[in-house]
């Protein structure tokens, strides 16, 4: 066995600003509101009823709602599946996860008389936890042949170093061979593909976002709240990429194993303004804007890659690597309008407007090279993106301290139409439905949700023969919301 550690750090930073890509963008940039089971239930529409814990995140105007101090914390159980067709084969895998999907209090001053409340909360953003397996037989091409092309041209020192993370690994594990003594032209042992490719994506972590807020009442008819958020972001990825020579198709070569690990942390802050009307007693209208988020993230990675021959084996691994960045996320409309009635329940329906194409990537290095990458992304990402609209529709009916609810959301794909995914759809779906009781200090509600999206995972690239896997993904998860009034 052999084993090869690259120590080549004055390409770190130029190879990882490549590896931030607009999926990791609009991965920061779609979020949801999670919040209390009674608003999941609902299908998310209590920005525009009010006196819900959720409209921290929201709109924070519906917290002057509340006329007495409460405390909320709503634990989740999160089910995942991902079903996947890569080269007419089909695989699944699937994700189980326990987290919280908020909890906070809100607090009412007796002394204000119910014209102002104020709340801390923390409420969950985004939901990260998956698990994708991807296989399939590829007669056509190999990733090592993508790697070749990468060092073409390169002399060998330039090519054993200049990508540390993958082309390079995978020369110096003798994957890629090159054909005169000074380098310049390589050529990846596998050769027209036929080969068993597998992929095994294991995603974790989530956004949870900080909310401290405030409300008041101008007067019977006109709420006004302001809420400070601070998104607090934590991704974790492990990809194996793996190719098996299943059919002897090259000689004296059995298979490669390509590890890649990367871990995200970071903490950003926006804010958020809404305004709620009661023009009649039975009718409440909604609008809330919440500001573009800046984040600032920190990434550390390393890449292990193995290669498995008939009579010896390569190990080889990249340096750890560390990169600073921020990655501003677009602004958010909301507006909603929604029927209230004291003794038989509500319905409401809420509009979400936002434009991915607008989120940028700001790279803390000056050099000139890492702000031409850093132009490159953010035209990418405004090229590959557009407007992304939300509808909301959900009720709740009410029978003595029991609660009924049933929710709808229909999310438009953001994607613009020249970059729009064959699998992908024009509208992703989610339903909801739930139940609760409420006393006159306790209360618990549970709600269930299911939605379904279309996605495609694209390996690596080979121009007009590019390996694609399509995936539906199907999410589902149990919330339950206990609430005490003190």
């Amino acid at each position: 066995m052999k084993k090869v550690l690259l120590l080549c750090f004055a390409f770190v930073n130029i190879y990882w600003l490549n590896a931030q890509t607009d999926i990791d963008a609009l991965r920061y940039s779609t979020t949801q509101n999670w919040g209390t089971a009674r608003n999941i239930g609902t299908g998310g529409i209590f920005g525009t009823i009010g006196g819900d814990m959720s409209c921290m995140s929201s709109n924070p105007a519906g917290l002057a709602r509340f006329t007495s101090n409460e405390f909320t914390i709503s634990p989740a159980f999160i089910f995942g599946n991902n079903n996947v067709d890569y080269f007419n084969n089909k695989t699944s895998d699937n994700k189980f996860n326990v987290g919280l999907a908020g909890f906070g209090a809100v607090i009412s001053p007796s002394k204000l008389e119910g014209k102002a409340s104020f709340g801390i909360a923390l409420n969950k953003q985004a939901n990260f936890n998956e698990s994708i397996f991807i296989s399939g037989y590829n007669n056509r091409n190999s990733i090592l042949e993508s790697y070749a092309d990468k060092i073409q041209g390169f002399d060998v020192n330039a090519a054993e170093s200049n990508y540390p993370f993958d082309a390079s690994l995978a020369f110096l594990s003798e994957l890629i061979t090159v054909d005169t003594p000074t380098g310049l032209n390589y050529t990846s042992i596998v050769k027209n593909g036929n080969i068993e490719q597998q992929m095994t994506i294991e995603r974790k972590g989530g956004i949870d976002e900080l909310a401290i807020s405030g409300s008041g009442r101008i007067n019977d008819k006109l709420y006004v709240g302001a809420t400070f958020g601070l998104p607090l972001v934590n991704y974790t990825e492990n990809y194996l990429y793996r190719e098996i020579d299943i059919n002897d198709s090259t000689a004296l070569f059995n298979s490669f194993t390509q590890e890649n690990y990367l871990n995200t942390d970071g903490i950003g802050f926006n804010l958020k303004m809404g305004f709620l009307a009661i023009p009649h007693k039975n009718i409440r209208l909604s609008v809330a804007f919440h500001t573009p988020t800046l984040l600032r993230l920190s990434d550390s990675y390393i890449n292990i890659l193995n290669s498995d021959f008939t009579t010896f084996t390569f190990d080889a691994e990249s340096p750890e690597g560390a990169f600073d960045y921020k990655v501003v996320t677009p602004w958010k409309l909301q507006t909603g309008a929604s029927f209230v009635h004291p003794n038989f329940g509500l319905i409401g329906i809420e509009y979400e407007l936002s434009n991915p194409s607008k989120a940028k990537f700001k790279f803390d290095d000056n050099d000139p090279s890492s702000k031409i990458l850093e132009a490159d992304l953010n035209q990418n990402i405004a090229q590959k993106y557009d407007w992304s609209q939300t509808i909301k529709v959900g009720l709740e009916s009410k029978w003595k301290n029991m609660r009924f609810r049933a929710g709808m959301q229909a999310q438009s794909s953001p994607f613009s139409d020249v970059f729009k995914p064959k699998t992908d759809k024009n509208f992703n779906f989610l339903y909801s439905g739930g139940l609760g009781y409420k006393g006159k200090k306790f209360s618990i509600d549970a709600a269930y949700a299911r939605g379904k999206q279309t996605s495609t995972f694209v390996p690596y690239s080979r121009n007009s023969d590019t390996p694609i896997a399509a995936i539906e993904s199907i999410q589902q998860n149990i919330t339950i919301s206990v609430g005490y009034k003190f």
